[in-house]
């Protein structure tokens, strides 16, 4: 009789811890968002925000209309995305790429749905909540990293500072362009 064992691939349990050494790279204070980069389908792609407050993975038209994979093609979504401030945005389609964070044996892959987004972003790509809890993945903004277990030990993830505030004074004076909406109040309303 023969006995087959499946080799059970094990990620580190060691338990994720930040320092306060890990942050001396930083300009203190900050309020800076975590914004990095990984790889997308083998492209690097830069300008992707850590957003655990994002119930979805997001690629932006512009990174994906870059990405060397010919013949990808979108499927179609129905369901449109809400942001924070309850506005609705259609999405292009979805679609599955695999991506990598970290280096070397602290690197972890993933096949991620991205919902592709054609509308304009300081980001390429928002990492939300299916794929941060898919990693498992420990953020601390204060040291701009992101850590997760791995085969290979504890992967780290860190943000580049002088990205982040480059992405945020781009979308800042993103909404600057914008035109909103007149400001009525409920009392005007009902006139």
């Amino acid at each position: 009789m023969t006995k087959h064992v499946s080799k059970i691939c094990r990620q580190s349990s060691a338990p994720i811890t930040f320092t306060d050494k890990e942050a001396d790279w930083l300009l203190h204070p900050h309020n800076d968002a975590l914004v990095g980069e990984i790889r997308v389908a083998d492209n690097v792609i830069r300008h992707v925000l850590i957003d655990n407050g994002s119930s979805a993975d997001v690629l932006f038209m512009n990174a994906f209309s870059r990405l060397k994979i010919g013949g990808a093609v979108l499927t179609p979504i129905q369901t449109p995305l809400y942001g924070f401030a309850g506005e609705c945005v259609r999405a292009a389609g979805t679609i599955n790429l695999p991506i990598a964070i970290g280096d070397g044996p602290e690197r972890v892959t993933r096949m991620v749905e991205f919902i592709v987004v054609d509308r304009p972003s300081a980001y390429n790509v928002i990492l939300g909540r299916p794929t941060l809890n898919a990693i498992k993945a420990v953020i601390s903004t204060y040291h701009l990293a992101m850590k997760f277990s791995t085969q290979g030990g504890i992967g780290v993830f860190r943000g580049n500072q002088e990205g982040a505030r480059k992405c945020y004074v781009e979308a800042v004076n993103r909404v600057g362009q914008r035109t909103a909406p007149p400001i009525t109040s409920s009392f005007e309303s009902k006139r």
